[in-house]
């Protein structure tokens, strides 16, 4: 085994790697980013959608006013089509 071509071998990949180098920072300066016109509109609703309350408190104020008073009544079988639709829903 001759202790030479290795030093070669190693002066070879050294000098590769160097080259390597610098195509990269040559090729970094060109890059650019570009977001599509999707990814813009997903961004602005996400947005609009962080303004929007998760509680709708007209609606929960209503309804807490009319549990107080003693008026509010469930329809049973406007309940139960409404839970058998929304599991139809999530089955499929």
């Amino acid at each position: 085994m001759r202790v030479e071509a290795y030093n070669k071998i190693g002066q070879v990949y050294q000098a590769n790697q160097k080259m390597r180098t610098r195509e990269t920072v040559k090729g970094s300066e060109r890059d650019a980013l570009t977001i599509s016109e999707t990814a813009r509109d997903y961004q602005t609703a996400r947005q609009a959608l962080a303004q929007v309350p998760d509680i709708r408190e007209d609606r929960v104020s209503a309804i807490k006013q009319s549990m107080e008073a003693g008026t509010y009544q469930v329809n049973a079988e406007s309940f139960a089509a409404k839970l058998i639709a929304r599991y139809e829903e999530l089955s499929l």
